[in-house]
């Protein structure tokens, strides 16, 4: 009886995998069936809750680091830094998508959804440079992961992303042997570079230095004056 459960039970599989290898077969030859596409020659149709890659948009970051303490793998480098005014703003905000699960967490936790999910997905140097203006891809060694990148090299990568290899400055390619390894295993991608310029950042650390020397001689001044009015009130 075993035998005889077991030869209906193959029987039966095998059917109903012929059954579905029919009904595939019939809905292609018909074409409503589902093929592979030819990609990259066409282009995948992206779904409108698709999770690609991360973006901020950081003019309303507010730096409150909630989607950093969210992420389970750390895959955040934030840094905040206050405007002339007070207000506190990303100086840098990298996603680094080697690390990225895309669970979606951090967005969750994102008090002002400024963080969002992208319909993009591609993850080759090649492709970044027309699609995305604010963002540098680049192959690293393990050894070349910690290296931390100043807002003037951040920008002077995001110029390089627009222009041949073979037009580069001697500078340019200076700094790209520095941090890139052509053989490298880990492909590294971050976006954002953070809220200021380089331009932007000299003139308000310039406006912050004149600032603070303003309140040091204020600050002198009062002390003098308390000095002085101790000795006169010390004077008989």
């Amino acid at each position: 009886m075993n035998y005889v459960q077991g030869l209906v039970e193959g029987l039966t599989s095998v059917a109903t995998g012929l059954r579905i290898t029919l009904r595939y077969a019939v809905d292609n030859w018909t074409g409503n069936g589902a093929v592979t596409i030819q990609y990259p020659e066409q282009k995948p149709v992206i779904p409108e809750r698709f999770r690609g890659h991360l973006v901020n948009k950081v003019e309303n970051c507010i730096t409150c680091r909630a989607c950093e303490r969210a992420c389970p793998v750390d895959c955040f480098v934030i840094d905040g830094e206050r405007t002339e005014a007070g207000k506190l703003r990303p100086a840098r905000f990298d996603i680094d998508l080697s690390k990225c699960i895309y669970c979606g967490l951090c967005v969750r936790a994102c008090p002002t959804d400024c963080l969002t999910f992208s319909h993009m997905f591609v993850t080759a140097p090649e492709h970044h440079a027309a699609e995305w203006k604010m963002r540098y891809l680049f192959r690293v060694r393990a050894d070349q992961v910690d290296r931390k990148l100043s807002t003037t090299e951040t920008a002077q990568l995001e110029r390089m992303g627009h222009a041949p290899v073979d037009q580069l400055a001697s500078e340019d390619k200076t700094l790209l042997a520095e941090l890139e390894d052509p053989h490298g295993t880990l492909l590294l991608a971050r976006f954002g570079y953070g809220y200021y310029t380089p331009e932007e950042k000299v003139v308000i650390e310039a406006a912050r230095a004149e600032a603070a020397k303003k309140k040091a001689e204020a600050d002198a001044a009062k002390k003098a004056l308390a000095e002085a009015a101790k000795k006169t009130e010390g004077t008989p």
